[in-house]
């Protein structure tokens, strides 16, 4: 990957890792707003319970709407910006949405085939509430156990502060990916081809356990228009990004041929953006910290500056001429396993099959009964 496509590749990067600080910020507030509204619902009967709850579900809905256009603005401008090379490209066509429009698309906008409101409902008001609020009517609770019942067993468990994180990330990661399909689409005559990356993508460096293996198997796979590949992102809190490979340099800028001052430039920009990034130079080619947050390990990584990937020394590190199949077969027999199975690593390790045959055009995993059979 050279200097001038790298350019735009870790602009989006250094974009995705702002709109994971929209994200805290968007979490922090909904998690708080919650336990505040917790502490006001009254346990009278259970029509008047569940009018309660339903409040509560729409004050957060529109708290989380607001955060979501907030990133829509952030992240057209910025997308513009980056595809533009700072406003200098020639004949650009600059995608911008007003703020009734952003809103809008968050309305309207789908994330695992459900609407924003249909979300948050849905991590308040599931089935066991329902379940908990028949059984505290048949038993007769007084007031104050039943309302011990309803916050503490569901408004303030983790499954439902669980179920707000994966809300406020998903719906800020898909309005994102909307602004950059969007820009895109608008300014086609500058882009090459598209290619699909999955650095960001969560998981553990150390045991292989929670990368998505269908985001695995697209990262670095290349498409001619970006409608080629599955809808991004892929599923829930997937960080996936689709990168663009821009047409020569000089052509999207309108000059001949860049001259030395020029080139020394964009070498110059790109290598500041990569080293504020947590980018290393590794040998050949700059590597990036692949750390990444441990299941249970909140607090330390949350609190960084950069995120789930922090900037220290490691051996894993990711380098931006790799991809995640080349990771792959750097670690060993267990890790492997761990990463998409003991049956589908030995058809990779006994090259029957490659890492993008592990799903289909649409991106969904194939069943290992319709992958060739190990002996």
């Amino acid at each position: 990957m050279n200097k001038k496509n790298l350019y735009y590749f870790i602009r989006l990067i250094e974009q995705k890792k702002k709109i994971e600080g929209f994200e805290r910020v968007a979490i922090a507030l909904l998690l708080k707003n919650l336990k505040t509204f917790s502490k006001r619902v009254t346990f009278k009967n259970k029509k008047q319970t569940l009018a309660e709850l339903n409040r509560i579900i729409k004050i957060l809905n529109r708290g989380l709407a607001k955060s979501v256009v907030s990133v829509g603005k952030y992240a057209y401008k910025d997308t513009n910006d980056i595809l533009s090379y700072g406003g200098l490209a020639l004949e650009y066509n600059k995608k911008v949405m007003s703020k009734a429009q952003l809103g809008a698309i968050t309305k309207s906008v789908m994330v695992a085939n459900s609407r924003l409101e249909t979300w948050i409902g849905n991590a308040i008001l599931d089935k066991a509430l329902l379940k908990d609020l028949n059984e505290i009517k048949r038993r007769g609770y007084g007031y104050k156990k039943a309302v011990n019942i309803l916050v503490k067993k569901h408004l303030n468990s983790n499954r439902t502060k669980s179920d707000i994180e994966t809300i406020a990330i998903s719906y800020m990661q898909t309005m994102a990916a909307k602004a950059h399909k969007d820009v895109f689409k608008a300014n086609a005559h500058l882009i090459e081809k598209y290619e699909w990356s999955a650095i960001m993508e969560n998981g553990n460096a150390e045991t292989g356990r929670g990368t998505c293996p269908r985001c695995a198997a697209l990262d670095s796979q290349k498409r001619d228009k970006i409608e080629d590949f599955p809808s991004c992102p892929l599923h829930p809190r997937c960080r996936c990004i689709i990168r663009v490979v821009p047409k020569d340099l000089s052509e999207v800028l309108g000059i001949p041929k860049e001259t030395r001052k020029e080139r020394a430039a964009i070498r110059k920009e790109t290598d500041r953006l990569l080293a504020k990034n947590g980018f290393k130079p590794t040998g050949e080619h700059w590597g990036y910290n692949r750390v990444q947050r441990k299941r249970g390990d909140k607090q330390k990584s949350l609190k960084d500056e950069t995120g789930r990937y922090r900037s220290i020394k490691s051996k894993d590190k990711l380098g931006l001429n790799d991809n995640y199949a080349t990771w792959f077969f750097s670690k060993g027999r267990e890790w492997q396993n761990n990463a998409v199975g003991k049956t589908r690593a030995e058809l990779l390790r006994s090259k029957r099959i490659k890492f993008k045959d592990l799903v289909d055009v649409e991106g969904k995993l194939i069943l290992l009964r319709d992958l060739p059979q190990t002996d």
